[in-house]
């Protein structure tokens, strides 16, 4: 289990009371989490690691953060508030990422799943780890749900306040302090977010309010699984665009009005792959193999118009294509 790492004063600035990753937790906080959590089994109705869930607003935000923060660090960093300078000397030799960009992670239902399976056992049992009691890890859990392991990691938060919190509010408060953290490792190896080996991940984010003895308590749980399997798919991966929209940032408080399905086919014009996109037009589109160059097209579903098209070549890991609608 790998303990997280406290972050450098010239990185943290001020954030709001946070629990990140899952490491050893202070003895002085394991009650007051274990009274989150019970809160939050009574709270939170059951779900079966191996259902298919639509992503809520605040899970595919978390999910946006992640790419943005791999595919565009340099202006995530400023939108975090975090000093550039800090940051690459935190990085050390592996700052020009900073100046690349990441390859962006693809979500996978086995790692979604994975994490929900996690975060409920969490809950259900009144704990907060990266291992569970018995110690299975990430890995393992992943595994028996059968994705192809070559290595799995994860990231946890918690957010326990007395004053409500709005629901984005608590996801950028969790990403912010992943950023930090992942910043803040000794080892690279312990990088998350900027990991150079992990492909996929599973994100789950939920949020609960009840009262304990007389207050009322808000609660906020994230996990994120990061992994990369025995066998790649290369994916391409973005988002649909509002229209008119051309910052590098998507607004999860304005989500898109529009719906849209993104269709992919190959040059020749061979549609293999139809599907629609999240609450924030998040889309992923496998490729047919490595190396095939990619058309995707965005399509509004109420008009059946094709609003966007681009062309991606498509390598031997994922890559990262917004789609910008022109009508």
């Amino acid at each position: 289990m790998t303990r997280c790492s406290a972050v450098p004063a010239r990185l943290a600035g001020s954030f709001k009371r946070w629990l990140v990753f899952a490491g050893v937790v202070a003895p002085w906080r394991a009650a007051r989490i274990g009274l989150v959590l019970a809160l939050m089994v009574l709270m939170v109705p059951n779900v079966e690691a191996q259902e298919t869930v639509p992503l809520n607003l605040e899970t595919a935000t978390l999910m946006r953060l992640i790419n943005e923060a791999r595919t565009v660090p340099l202006a995530m960093l400023q939108r975090a508030g975090i000093d550039e300078t800090a940051a690459r000397h935190a990085l050390g030799p592996d700052a020009w990422m900073l100046d690349t960009g990441l390859p962006p992670l693809a979500p996978n239902d086995l790692l979604a799943a994975s994490a929900r399976f996690h975060a409920a056992d969490m809950v259900a049992r009144a704990y907060y780890d990266t291992r569970s009691p018995e110690g299975l890890g990430p890995e393992e859990r992943a595994a028996a749900l059968g994705y192809g392991v070559v290595r799995v990691d994860e990231l946890l938060g918690l957010l326990d306040q007395v004053a409500f919190m709005d629901g984005l509010e608590a996801v950028w408060t969790v990403f912010r302090q992943w950023l930090l953290a992942d910043l803040a490792a000794f080892d690279p190896a312990q990088r998350r977010l900027f990991s150079l080996w992990a492909t996929d991940m599973g994100v789950h984010f939920q949020a609960v309010t009840g009262v304990v003895d007389g207050r009322e308590i808000h609660a906020y749980l994230a996990v994120c699984d990061v992994g990369r399997p025995l066998k790649i798919f290369p994916m391409v991966v973005g988002s649909v665009r509002p229209h008119g929209f051309t910052g590098p940032f998507l607004d999860p408080w304005n989500p898109l009005t529009e719906p849209f399905s993104v269709r992919c086919r190959s040059d020749d014009g061979t549609l293999w792959w139809e599907t629609r996109t999240d609450p924030l037009g998040g889309y992923i589109c496998p490729a047919l193999s490595e190396w095939q160059a990619v058309v995707v097209e965005g399509v509004n579903r109420t008009t059946g118009q094709v609003v966007a098209a681009e062309r991606a070549a498509a390598g031997d890991v994922h890559v990262w294509l917004d789609l910008f609608p022109t009508r």
